[in-house]
């Protein structure tokens, strides 16, 4: 019941790079090819098989594809949350309930909607399960799939075979199956698009970003300036790991769990941006994490209380609701403002630009923009994307920054359209120097459309 009824308080909160890929599982399921522009064979999602399964299911049933990613993110929230429940049953079911409601009403989860974190979320416990149950088989195949749901997973399936080789002292060779559908996509990537590699990913790799780390900071002090009670959720982690640190001991069934995040972390740390889905993969840590430190403040009560467990339990159960009340407060505060508008500001304003030129430019018309998500998906026009995520001639320009993107942008393919944020004057210079455009219109005072005459 959770997991729906988030689902249905954050239904509005599908960000625009969510439509990117809805844009290429849209003309795959209409028979146009696994393409953003039609007859541009450039991958520019990162997550080839949750395009798939979105394209698949729109194929099969016509259902809008931000309607199916909803109820995948559902469907997903709920087997994620079981499985950490079972994780941890074993232990305690206390422990477990706690673990998994800490979980389900984490804020991150919130930034995940419509993306294919949640999915992700579940592929990743779904194969630890599969691991632990000794299922090996199945492992090797969940892990060649989830490395297609987010390339940085095949470190996951690295740990678990370097985990198998500690453990079991022999080369984890029942692992060789999960490169069949990692060859299979690869074979086809390279044939179909020219490489594997998903060009958004290369560009955002080299174009200016917030660091990982200091991108989670600053979520999390948005957060705490939202809720302060969030701050106990916090200290609670904090002192969960410091037990960890200190006494060494924690549930052998999370040690897998806890090894990625310690890896990837690290890798993050000096490779990624702070997109808030990045983080994704943290969240069950997080979870445990916080457990842990209401577990030992309740033992600690316990010891200097002479022992007695109605002191602990009054402490744990009152610690884990002010948590809980804490994280959903965000789901309140969700559902009085997000329930009839859209979380992202931008999107009615790009609703708008897209409903203008489905009536008044011609469908052959190009138009070149920044954000390319929902402009992409409420339109059929061609995209000129000026930060080089689907368009490879100016991937050159992208770490030179914005206006020049948009200066060879003119230069090289003179798009019909152009879009660009009212607020930069170095690009609206650009536009004024360049006789060919003049300004068509201005949509919600932010965004400047431009037609080339």
């Amino acid at each position: 019941m959770l997991a729906v009824s988030f689902m249905m308080i954050h239904r509005n909160f599908i960000p625009d790079d969510a439509y990117i890929t809805y844009r290429y599982a849209r003309n795959l399921s209409l028979g146009r090819g696994f393409v953003y522009n039609p007859g541009e064979h450039v991958l520019g999602t990162t997550t080839p098989l949750y395009t798939l399964l979105l394209a698949a299911i729109a194929y099969l049933t016509h259902i809008e594809i931000s309607n199916i990613s909803l109820l995948i993110g559902a469907i997903s929230l709920w087997v994620s949350a079981g499985l950490l429940f079972n994780l941890g049953v074993e232990q305690d079911w206390k422990f477990a309930t706690t673990s998994a409601v800490i979980y389900l009403t984490n804020p991150f989860l919130s930034r995940f909607v419509g993306m294919e974190s949640l999915f992700l979320l579940a592929m990743f416990l779904l194969t630890n399960y599969a691991y632990l149950r000794r299922k090996l088989l199945l492992t090797a195949l969940l892990g060649g799939l989830i490395t297609l749901v987010r390339y940085e997973m095949l470190f996951f399936v690295l740990l678990i075979g370097l985990t198998e080789w500690i453990t079991q002292r022999k080369a984890p060779l029942w692992l060789w199956p999960s490169i069949v559908p990692i060859l299979l996509w690869g074979i086809y990537s390279f044939f179909y698009f020219g490489s594997p590699v998903p060009l958004s990913a290369s560009a955002k790799l080299i174009a200016p970003r917030i660091p990982f780390l200091v991108g989670g900071a600053v979520l999390w002090y948005s957060f705490m300036t939202e809720s302060p009670l969030i701050f106990i959720a916090v200290v609670f982690s904090l002192i969960g790991v410091f037990g960890w640190v200190v006494t060494r001991k924690i549930n052998p069934r999370y040690t897998l769990l806890l090894s990625f995040s310690v890896l990837y972390i690290g890798l993050a740390a000096f490779l990624a941006g702070s997109f808030p889905w990045y983080y994704a993969p943290l969240t069950f840590i997080y979870a445990i994490s916080i457990t842990y430190g209401i577990d030992s403040v309740g033992l600690f009560m316990k010891l200097i209380m002479e022992k007695k467990a109605i002191t602990r339990y009054i402490v744990q159960y009152g610690c884990l609701a002010l948590i809980v009340v804490a994280q959903l407060s965000f789901w309140w505060n969700a559902y009085r403002t997000f329930q009839d508008q859209q979380f992202d500001t931008r999107y009615a304003a790009y609703k708008d630009i897209a409903d203008w030129l489905n009536e008044h430019a011609a469908p052959t018309d190009r138009i070149a923009t920044f954000e390319i998500g929902y402009i992409g998906y409420f339109t059929d026009m061609k995209i000129v994307d000026l930060a080089g995520l689907v368009t490879p001639s100016l991937y050159l320009w992208v770490d030179d920054g914005a206006e020049q993107s948009l200066y060879h942008s003119l230069r090289l393919s003179s798009p019909e359209w152009v879009l660009i944020p009212a607020h930069n004057q170095q690009q609206r210079d650009i536009m004024t120097n360049d006789k060919r455009y003049v300004l068509q219109q201005v949509f919600d005072d932010r965004f400047l459309l431009y037609e080339r005459q």
